[in-house]
């Protein structure tokens, strides 16, 4: 490996590290909504968690095309570890989307 593709790899590491820290920051604030059933400002907490989810999805998605670029310098498992995140988050929001939308129109009719 180059020292160019090193310096991408330890950067997808340390971008899927950070995606995963907004990923708990959410969880967090999503189970703190859930908790605190007494609190008449808890629906402000979904700020939180969403702020938690766009800044994963940002920086997952960045670790992912890191090492989309030395996919063939580091192993298999270290490769699945930075991109499957990635692919979980999107997905995730997608049927998040497309869930609201399915709801608005079942509510419709």
């Amino acid at each position: 490996m180059t020292i160019w593709q090193k310096s991408r790899y330890i950067l997808a590491i340390i971008a899927q590290g950070i995606g995963l820290m907004w990923l708990m920051i959410a969880v967090y604030f999503v189970a703190t909504f859930y908790v605190e059933t007494e609190n008449p400002l808890r629906h402000e907490y979904w700020f939180g968690v969403w702020i938690g989810v766009i800044y994963s999805t940002g920086f997952s998605l960045t670790s992912a095309l890191l090492a989309a670029t030395v996919k063939a310098s580091i192993p298999k498992m270290a490769f699945r570890l930075l991109t499957v995140p990635a692919l979980i988050i999107g997905l995730s929001l997608l049927a998040l989307y497309l869930g609201s939308m399915v709801y608005e129109l079942a509510d419709k009719t």
